[in-house]
């Protein structure tokens, strides 16, 4: 009775009735997978984009030190992949207009269908309430934290 109880319930929390409708073997699914790749990334062993540009931004006041860093990964870019790349330090005065102008050039000078366009920030970076993208060239929650601190002793 209870190997009865147990089957009733398996068929309960597994429906099996649609089982015909799926994939009878492995090959078949193979197909469908490679069918559907060969669909979405149709160029067989090139690239789909005829130029690869990258923007590698960083704050002018370099609190962080990354300018080194952005450095090494344009040498990579450009020595490795044969990117074209563009280094642009984002000004610490009005830098949300010059940051704006900056990437309406850059998708200006370079968007393509063939193109790939690339962004590289190095520099701090937090969300706002409105999960919004914040960058700073400065750590601000460290100084409302310092003033609270010295206000709190």
């Amino acid at each position: 009775m209870a190997s009865t109880l147990e089957s009733e319930l398996r068929a309960r929390t597994h429906d099996i009735s649609r089982i015909s409708y799926h994939i009878q073997d492995v090959e078949t699914f193979g197909d469908i997978v490679n069918k559907a790749a060969a669909g979405a990334f149709p160029n067989k062993r090139r690239s789909r984009y005829r130029n690869v540009y990258v923007l590698l931004l960083s704050w002018e006041a370099d609190e962080l030190g990354v300018i080194s860093e952005v450095q090494e990964l344009d040498d990579v870019f450009t020595q490795t992949y044969r990117f074209q790349t563009e280094q642009w330090r984002i000004p610490n005065g009005n830098s949300h207009n010059a940051l704006a102008f900056r990437l309406m050039d850059f998708l200006r000078n370079h968007a393509s269908n063939d193109h790939l366009l690339a962004v590289y920030y190095g520099g701090h970076g937090s969300m706002n309430d409105d999960r919004q993208c914040i960058w700073s060239w400065y750590v601000q929650y460290s100084i409302t934290k310092e003033i609270r601190k010295s206000w709190s002793e």
